[in-house]
């Protein structure tokens, strides 16, 4: 597990931008020029880099640049973005905390976080998961009905209000 002082020693950090600048070769497998900003998306969407034949997410490396320790639970990226790596858009996270600002789903056709359409009723249903236990908020004849308990609910149990925005 790299350092803050190895990291120091190889990568610069800007937390305005979310930039890492390549400072010195850290091996034979190492191609990046000094001086060039480092970093590739991965499947996920979270940029990583390669230091001393390991794998690491920038996102992480962030946090152990500006504290001095690798972060003990999640990071989470305030606005969705995997890729933006600025310091004021990350933050320390449980799962539970990811869990109530995720985005929305790509299979969503409401256009709303936990409001769907029955296909048997032909009503819209709300529902909310707290606590990995579902709520069933009702059914509705009109969406906005449908999406305004879902938003009362978020409300009520805390969610971040980024959640299912993006």
């Amino acid at each position: 597990m790299i350092t803050q002082k190895r990291l120091k020693e190889v990568l610069h950090y800007n937390p305005s931008t979310g930039d890492f600048i390549r400072v010195r070769h850290t091996g034979s497998n190492d191609f990046k020029d000094v001086g060039s900003i480092v970093g590739s998306k991965s499947d996920s969407g979270y940029l990583i880099t390669c230091i001393d034949g390991r794998k690491y997410r920038l996102h992480r490396l962030a946090f152990l640049w500006m504290e001095g320790d690798h972060p003990k639970d999640q990071v989470d990226h305030i606005n969705h973005n995997r890729s933006d790596n600025r310091w004021c858009n990350l933050q320390h996270s449980s799962d539970k905390l990811n869990r109530v600002n995720q985005s929305k789903g790509k299979l969503n056709t409401s256009g709303f976080i936990g409001v769907s359409m029955r296909s048997d009723t032909k009503k819209w249903t709300a529902y909310i998961m707290v606590s990995r236990k579902k709520i069933n908020l009702g059914s509705f004849i009109q969406l906005s009905e449908a999406v305004k308990a879902r938003i009362d609910a978020e409300k009520k149990y805390g969610f971040h209000i980024n959640h299912g925005r993006i």
